[in-house]
């Protein structure tokens, strides 16, 4: 029985099926059971014996299936093989040489030996060192042997960043670090304290002890941060935490300072008292990503390392006994150990190479054969000459993306204020080879508005439920909408048929332009740049302006002498400007008199393109003028 336990919710569970991964060839020596049928429990357990040196980890994905028949979602199973410690140190290099070494002379180096142990793991199968048993000798022998490849100055108590951020003058203060010392990987994190909290110790660094760090192989690591949960991921695989492994040095808090900024470098760490560069990394470095606020999914991170080209080994089925075969957790290196010449053949040639990719990198990759023969009358080992062939992946033709629909589309003026579907017709279509096809996946969609959306009066609208049905993030901004996540193309079409543009001051533009592009394979394959084109209805304006003008005219006709203050004032009357102020849901103009009285009326627009006068004249009588005003 393995842990954790599985168990399924919802329905009554009748079994669980197990479903082999499509990557992977190897039989799976396990079998599933209901447990609690009630409680949708489940038990895995092995069938056969398994063997860590044959294969250390083992992928597959199981559903339930419900007594109705259906099925549920499929979850990975990812099973690590643990080693026991089976097998003794054995010689790679001849283990009787014979060197001659002249009278009186200093050698540094007089041979390279390498062992080697067909152990699987790290913990079993590591050399950890070389001892000379014969007494009286005037020779020494390293205790690192020929593996120590990361430290070539060989002084494994020196600091050595990965990255650093420092003071950039007057302190040599560390905020944030990782780097290499004493070969254990060690993070630095001070933070600055908070008012209050000036004297109280905080986690200031995390070592961990793993043989990775100076076997002189390259690794992928990891750290998602949740202070003060550090968790470390070693080539996608999660470090499980051992008695005081990683240990955790607690330490004072920085204390804030004027005047002082910081300085991020990678390979080193800048000394901001001596202006200078120090604690250089001795060895490779690719692919340093930061994410800052975001920790990765593990799943994500395991991808990574999983390389998409490997070599697969033979068979179980087909090695016979005292044959071994050993694989490497990068997939990449193979050993076959054993006794018969002819067996041992066979093997080589059914190993495979595999290449996921769905559009592989065309050209040669290599494949190196070394083999290494042990005489059994005299244990003496040759070195075979090395073999090599070629493996020629040809070019597959890239995908197109192109984007297709209406692009100008024309609205009436109030379908705006109730929200219009700006991609009703989009098609995304992919050819690949001349052949159309909309069963691929898409990775992500956006959708670009320029300028950006006045929040005041615009907005676009996404069909959220659909989104989360399919797991596409979807972002929207007054700038337009980003959408991320692997789905059908036909999916995404779905989604954007039904992302809406509401506008509800319409009068304020004549058109709007959106534009959208989609790609795959983290933006390898981009489709073109669709050009959507909303055009806005207006009533006439031609007709509507002139009926204003003549019932200002007419108006402005039919003013007389009003009495005020015992005084009768005569006002001619000259309409000197009119001005149509704005097409909406009324019209407004504008007439002066005389340059001093204003005169104002507001016409409402009704469906027909007519319009309806509303007046309640209110006169105000002063010495100096008259206003007439509407509502």
């Amino acid at each position: 029985m393995f842990t954790p336990p599985i168990r399924a919710i919802g329905e009554l569970v009748c079994f669980f099926e197990i479903v082999r991964h499509h990557h992977n060839n190897v039989d799976i020596p396990f079998e599933i059971e209901v447990w609690n049928q009630d409680a949708g429990t489940a038990l895995l357990s092995a069938i056969n014996p398994l063997n860590c040196e044959q294969i250390q980890n083992y992928q597959f994905e199981i559903e339930a299936v419900s007594c109705s028949g259906t099925y549920s979602q499929r979850i990975a199973i990812n099973i690590r093989v643990q080693d026991v410690n089976e097998f003794s140190p054995r010689w790679i290099t001849n283990s009787n040489p014979k060197i001659e070494l002249k009278q009186g002379q200093i050698y540094n180096e007089i041979i390279k030996i390498e062992a080697f142990d067909s152990d699987c793991s790290s913990k079993y199968g590591d050399i950890c060192g070389y001892e000379i048993q014969s007494k009286g000798h005037p020779f020494s022998i390293s205790k690192n042997g020929y593996g120590l490849k990361h430290f070539r100055n060989g002084n494994k108590h020196q600091k050595e960043h990965v990255m650093c951020k420092a003071d950039d003058h007057r302190k040599n203060r560390h905020h944030f670090g990782i780097f290499i010392r004493n070969c254990k990987l060690i993070l630095l994190l001070r933070q600055t304290c908070k008012e209050g909290e000036e004297n109280i110790f905080r986690p200031a660094e995390w070592r961990w002890s793993m043989p990775e760090v100076c076997d002189g192989e390259w690794h992928h690591y990891a750290l998602n941060m949740n202070f003060p949960e550090i968790t470390l991921i070693v080539d996608g695989e999660k470090w499980i935490n051992e008695s005081n492994n990683p240990e955790i040095i607690d330490d004072w808090p920085l204390h804030p300072t004027k005047d002082l900024k910081t300085k991020i470098t990678v390979g080193a760490c800048w000394q901001g008292s001596e202006g200078k560069l120090k604690h250089g990394f001795d060895g490779y470095l690719a692919g340093l990503t930061i994410l800052p606020g975001i920790n990765e999914h593990i799943e994500v991170l395991k991808c990574l390392h999983q390389c998409a080209e490997t070599l697969q080994v033979p068979a179980s089925l087909d090695i016979s006994q005292g044959t071994e075969i050993i694989i490497n957790t990068g997939e990449n290196i193979i050993v076959i150990d054993g006794n018969d010449r002819n067996d041992i053949t066979k093997l080589i040639q059914q190993v495979a190479y595999l290449n996921t990719q769905e559009f592989p990198s065309a050209g040669k990759r290599t494949v190196a054969i070394n083999t290494r023969v042990m005489y059994s009358n005299n244990n003496k080992t040759i070195l075979l000459s090395n073999q090599k062939t070629e493996i020629n992946i040809i070019s597959v033709p890239e995908p197109t993306i192109k984007i297709v629909g209406t692009d100008n589309f024309f609205r009436e003026y109030n379908d705006f204020k109730l929200g219009v579907r700006i991609l009703a017709d989009l098609h995304i279509i992919i050819s690949s080879n001349g052949a159309y096809s909309n069963n691929n996946k898409m990775e992500s969609c956006s959708i670009h508005i320029n300028p950006a959306l006045n929040p005041d009066h615009e907005e676009l609208n996404v069909p959220e439920s659909l989104l989360r049905m399919l797991n596409i993030e979807g972002k929207v901004s007054d700038e337009g909408v980003n959408m991320d996540g692997g789905e059908m193309v036909y999916n995404y079409e779905r989604v954007l048929r039904q992302v809406t543009y509401t506008n509800k001051k319409p009068a304020y533009y004549l058109n709007r332009q959106f534009k959208i592009s989609c790609s795959q394979m983290e933006n390898r394959f981009i489709s073109n740049e669709y050009v959507q084109t909303l055009t806005v209805i207006h009533p006439s304006v031609s007709f509507i302006s002139n009926k204003i003008k003549q019932s200002v005219l007419s108006r402005t006709q039919m003013l007389t002498p009003i009495v005020a203050k015992n005084q009768i004032h005569h006002h001619g009357v000259n309409v000197l400007v009119f001005d149509l102020l704005r097409t909406d849901e009324y019209v407004n103009f504008n007439a002066r008199i005389n340059s001093k009285e204003e005169f104002h009326e507001e016409h409402k627009i009704t469906s027909a393109g007519q319009f309806q006068v509303q007046r309640d004249i209110k006169t105000y009588l002063t010495a100096k003028k008259i206003v007439f005003a509407t509502k």
